[in-house]
């Protein structure tokens, strides 16, 4: 036989890996140990990853000085709303200000005109963006949808 490939060492490492901790079928241990009969350089991974284990494994735990407080299943619900929300707005944006599909047929100094403080307040007015936030949460609009209103 020849020299194991380097996608079967890759393999055969992560299933050496996962028999340390004893989560690995007879079979996977029957392979993995016919590679390591054939291949130095995953024994000597193999040694070197059980020494490795060994160590950690006698190491004492660490107590921690503060509590570690996850965020609850609601905030995280929120969260994901809230970048939805932002996402589908700037998609609205960049939809709207790419394509040009504005009432008047311009493009981003139009919609700084539509926000009625000049062309730069587009870019500076935070009530224009959340309207543009609201209107994207509320419901899924076209792109120029939401500038003729």
């Amino acid at each position: 036989m020849g020299q194991p490939s380097f996608s079967d060492c890759e393999r055969m490492r992560s299933v050496i890996s996962a028999s340390l901790d004893g989560e690995v079928s007879e079979v996977e241990q029957a392979t993995a140990d016919a590679h390591l009969a054939e291949c130095g350089a995953c024994r000597a991974y193999a040694a070197s990853l059980a020494e490795t284990s060994r160590m950690l494994r006698a190491t004492p735990l660490e107590e921690m000085s503060f509590p570690i407080v996850l965020p609850s299943h609601r905030l995280r619900l929120a969260r994901t709303v809230q970048l939805g929300a932002a996402a589908a707005a700037i998609a609205a944006v960049f939809l709207g200000v790419t394509v040009g599909t504005t009432p008047n047929g311009g493009g981003l100094s139009s919609l700084s005109a539509s926000a009625g403080n000049g062309p730069a307040a587009y870019l500076q007015s935070p009530e224009y963006e959340l309207r543009m936030l609201q209107r994207a949460s509320v419901a899924v609009i076209p792109a120029h949808a939401h500038y003729a209103r």
